[in-house]
């Protein structure tokens, strides 16, 4: 499941935070709940149990892209754009 596993997570998320960001606190807390059920052991499911746990800390706890931008990987790439 490792690819599903990430398109999953992230589409699951980004959901469950444009609900918190618009004040649709209910619709966040159905992601939050289908994230328990789909993404059992994962990063996303940790970060959700947070929000949930605590809804205030939704707005300081990221919950996107938990798995995809490992520290620097990114650095050599934006430095190349940066000089054209």
């Amino acid at each position: 499941m490792p690819g599903s596993f990430h398109i999953r997570g992230e589409l699951l998320a980004g959901l469950a935070t444009t609900a918190q960001r618009t004040g649709r606190i209910q619709e966040m807390d159905l992601f939050l709940d289908k994230i328990f059920e789909l993404m059992k052991d994962t990063p996303y499911e940790s970060v959700a149990r947070q929000w949930k746990k605590n809804p205030e800390a939704a707005g300081k706890i990221q919950l996107t892209c938990l798995t995809c931008h490992d520290a620097g990987r990114l650095t050599n790439r934006m430095s190349e754009l940066g000089n054209k």
